[in-house]
């Protein structure tokens, strides 16, 4: 894990450098290393885990076994979840009505006979006094007492607290910072750290999550070319502007890869354009104007004109390569999934078709997966990189990759009294059925 989180320092400084000098092969082949060493990660974790959790599974029945963290997982069995160890033994004599995943520090959310806690890998109930409000992140988590909502981290040290009365919104914690909204005002937002710390407050809101460094604040309402818009403007971690105070936009989208789409606000006519963390516009050899624009991933980004084609371009704004699509999605692991001619296909970097398939609908790659709806009756699968399907069989509709690696295919069956039941088949990344619920 110290190698990869050293590789994605490096890919950030990387990505940075690539803002000032154009040249993303080196991100290129740092992102292709990261996926490479995420990959042999996963393949050295999965099998342990998928084994570990289908014999328990098999030997006492549970209809589903979530992920091992410390010896401990939970286990769902005839309407009640059980918190069992790696024998599938009960490490707790009594089973709970709702969990959450344990945190990577070893605390779920749960829920029994009506009440709410937080416990350990052990079953110990921690912080007593204080009623869980939701899930770590980063090593914090809300949680109610008394009056407040206090930020707490993964000892129960008590950071900061805000009233319960006025409060509404609390995110998650995203690189090291939450946004708190309010009742009353419901467009003010305030952003704190990791220990409770204002960096900023902000009367017309902003975005939920920072990227990269910064996000997106909003400054008020204006009167556009064509409609009202709030003007917006970036701040970094410290609630400093990234830019002078007249540079502000009339739309703006979060970072990726040190890049930013925006529309600016004295230009609305001219669409969008592409920003670097210097406030520098990159994409100078657009031809067209833009009416939408994406994020980049892997040095591309989908572009959107006027007429309703879409087509990917690089920094400077110029297409990768001919293609013009009726929709496109972001890159992910190599591969985006392009609509032409009433079908999706996927396409690599160089705008090659990866492989042959076509499909009604599709999920972007994850962990080497996608999901695919046939063309000729809607049934999903999955299939690889090479397109090559690896699930046994064809399921109403799946969701690639829940929060502990499975994938999650659905199916609308018949009852024993004919009445209609969904069933939520859990699948490896290897496409082999391991838990069956039915709901």
């Amino acid at each position: 894990m110290e190698e990869l989180e050293a590789l994605k320092q490096r890919l950030e400084v990387a990505a940075a450098e690539a803002t000032k000098t154009g040249n993303t092969e080196e991100v290129r082949k740092l992102k292709e290393e990261f996926q490479r060493k995420m990959r042999e990660v996963s393949e050295q974790v999965d099998p342990h885990q998928t084994a570990l959790r289908e014999r328990i599974s098999m030997a006492e029945k549970f209809e589903y076994v979530g992920k091992f963290v410390n010896g401990a997982a939970f286990a769902d069995k005839e309407g009640a979840v059980w918190l069992v160890d790696t024998r599938g033994n009960f490490i707790e004599k009594d089973p709970f009505s709702h969990v959450t995943p344990f945190s990577p520090e070893g605390i779920a959310m749960v829920k029994r006979d009506d009440r709410v806690y937080y416990i350990d890998t052990t079953g110990k109930e921690l912080f007593p006094g204080l009623v869980p409000e939701g899930e770590f992140h980063e090593g914090r988590a809300w949680a109610q007492k008394g009056d407040n909502y206090i930020l707490i981290d993964a000892a129960g040290r008590e950071i900061v607290g805000f009233p319960t009365e006025s409060t509404e919104l609390k995110e998650e914690f995203h690189e090291g910072m939450c946004v708190v909204g309010y009742r009353n005002e419901p467009r003010r937002r305030t952003i704190i750290d990791r220990e409770g710390k204002v960096v900023g407050d902000y009367e017309y809101g902003c975005e939920r999550q920072y990227s990269e460094g910064a996000i997106v604040v909003r400054d008020g309402i204006t009167g556009g070319w064509d409609r009202e818009f709030d003007l917006e403007y970036y701040v970094d971690k410290k609630g400093e502007r990234l830019f002078s105070a007249d540079r502000v936009f009339a739309e703006a989208r979060n970072f990726s890869e040190g890049v930013a789409a925006v529309v600016e606000a004295d230009a609305t006519a001219s669409g969008w354009s592409f920003i670097d963390k210097t406030g520098e516009v990159l994409s100078k050899k657009k031809k067209y104007p833009w009416a939408a624009a994406g994020d980049f991933h892997e040095g591309l980004a989908w572009v959107k004109y006027t007429r309703n084609i879409y087509s990917f371009v690089d920094r400077s704004g110029a297409e990768a390569f001919s293609g013009d699509y009726a929709v496109a999605r972001d890159f992910s692991e190599g591969l985006a999934a392009v609509r032409t001619e009433g079908s999706w296909k996927f396409i690599n970097t160089k705008g090659e078709r990866a492989f042959p398939g076509e499909y009604s609908d599709v999920t972007d790659f994850s962990g080497g997966v996608a999901a695919v709806g046939s063309l000729y009756g809607g049934r999903y699968q999955l299939i690889d990189k090479t397109g090559k399907v690896i699930s046994s069989e064809g399921m109403s509709n799946v969701q690639t990759m829940d929060q502990e690696g499975l994938i999650l295919g659905f199916n609308s069956v018949s009852g024993p009294n004919l009445e209609s039941i969904t069933e939520t088949v859990y699948f490896s990344r290897r496409g082999k059925r391991m838990f069956t619920q039915n709901k």
